[in-house]
Parts: structure tokens; sequence; C-alpha cells
């Protein structure tokens, strides 16, 4: 039977679970780039910001370093905070397509700011990248019916939803102004990679598979001689003894009695 201690603190066993998974060592990588680059750089530094103007002719290396970089210092720790968050709950369950669902955020960041989000001249910061992989880590906890990160996912595709059409931020209020629609688009490429992350860990199951079954009937093929040979050798063996036994029989049968007969004279 179960406790009452165990009743009750059954609603927080996920939470715990996912608290005590692995250190997020991808996302805290991620993190620590932001930080030396805010420390090397300063603030916004023009050379690697994510302009409209110079994205695309002579500061091409600003498609990922604005992400990269940040506002002030307040900007920096929330992104670096949501960062490590986020990661604790889905790095462990993305694995290898953390850096596919990534990639996949930030083209689509990068492709909505420069076609569709025309009113604004730059970009900066990791609150994009981080939705990316919210979006991503949904798709694996659906596929691995992880609840509690269910849960969490769907919370902040709520808020960002929520911020995306009022235009005002539900948590954070930084200097640098939010583009709230990057966050979607970001939100929206991590589940594009997510999906393609996981169909592709589909196939090469299924190749797995499929070599390992190919295996197994070389290796029934290889045991069938030694076995035949086994059966030949017993199959001969009972049929000499067979032989064997009826010739001594009919020899005993061949030979003169030596039983004495009984004689009729008196």
């Amino acid at each position: 039977m179960r406790s009452v201690t165990d009743i009750r603190t059954a609603p927080l066993q996920p939470i715990a679970r996912s608290l005590g998974r692995s250190i997020p060592a991808r996302s805290a990588a991620v993190a620590i780039a932001g930080l030396l680059l805010y420390l090397a750089a300063g603030p916004v530094p023009e050379s690697l910001v994510l302009a409209r103007a110079t994205a695309l002719s002579s500061q091409p290396w600003g498609l990922v370093t604005g992400h990269l970089t940040h506002g002030d210092p307040g900007h920096l720790l929330w992104d670096s905070l949501g960062l490590l968050l986020v990661g604790l709950v889905y790095e462990p369950l993305l694995g290898r397509r953390f850096w596919l669902v990534l990639g996949a955020g930030l083209i689509a960041i990068n492709g909505a700011f420069l076609w569709l989000f025309t009113g604004f001249d730059a970009y900066c910061g990791l609150s994009g990248l981080i939705n990316a992989l919210v979006g991503g880590g949904l798709i694996a906890a659906l596929r691995t019916r992880d609840r509690w990160a269910i849960g969490f996912g769907l919370l902040v595709m709520a808020k960002v939803l929520t911020e995306t059409l009022t235009g005002s931020a539900l948590l954070t209020d930084t200097a640098w102004p939010a583009l709230h629609g990057a966050h979607a688009a970001g939100l929206l490429g991590g589940l594009v990679g997510g999906l393609l992350g996981g169909r592709a860990a589909s196939m090469l199951s299924a190749q797995r598979i499929g070599i390992e079954r190919r295996r197994k009937p070389h290796a029934r093929r290889a045991t069938r001689p030694e076995s035949r040979c086994h059966d030949s050798r017993s199959t001969e063996t009972t049929t000499l003894s067979c032989a064997d036994a009826a010739t001594g029989f009919i020899g005993a049968l061949s030979k003169p009695s030596t039983v004495p007969q009984a004689s009729g004279a008196l």
C-alpha cells in the first residue's frame, strides 16, 4: 500500500525527475558563448548583430553572431537563464537533434526577420533560439509521452502566442525591444526541426533493424551444414548398429545346435 507521503508527493515526481536529469551541456555551451561575446564586444556590437542592411552583403556572420549578442546585462541574464531551463527540460529528450533543431530555428528566425519584419533594422538575443528548442523538445516529448515536458511546452507556446497577438512581453521587460514575431518564427522552426529529426531517427532505426534481420538468416545457414553432418553421422551409426545386430542374429541361427538329443534305444 502507498503511504500518505507518497500520495502527497506523487504530483511532484515528474518535476523531480526532470530536475534530476543531467546538466544541459549543449545549452550551457551556447549560454557561455553569449557571455564571452558580451564580455569581449559589449552590448549590441554593430559588427556582430543581425543588421538588415549588411546581413547578406558585408556582414553575413551576423546571421549567427546576432543571436549571441545582447542589448544589456539584464537581456543577457534572462536569455541565459531561459536557455538553461529549457535545456534542462528538453536537451535529454533531443540528444544529438539539439543542433538540428537549433539550426532550423536559426534559419526560420533569420528568414522572418529579413523578409517579414521589415520595420526592424537589427536583431539580437537568444530568445528566438530558446523558443526553437521548445518547439523541437515538444515534438520529442510527444514521442516519448513525457507529460511534464509536454505541459511545459504547451505553456511556453501559449505565452508566445499571447505575446505575438498583444505585442507585449508577459514575464520580462528589457531595454532592447523584443521582437515577438521572431519568437514565434523560432518556435515554428523548432517544430519543423523536431519533426525532421524524429523522422531521420526513425529511418535510421528501421535501417538498423533491417540489417540485423538480414544478418540472422546468414547465421542460421552457417549452422545448417554442421547439423546435417551431425544428423548423417547419427543415421550412419544407427544403420551400422542395426546391420551388426542382424548379422549376429543370422550367424547364431546357422550354427549347429549343441543341445543333447534324446535317444529312442533302451
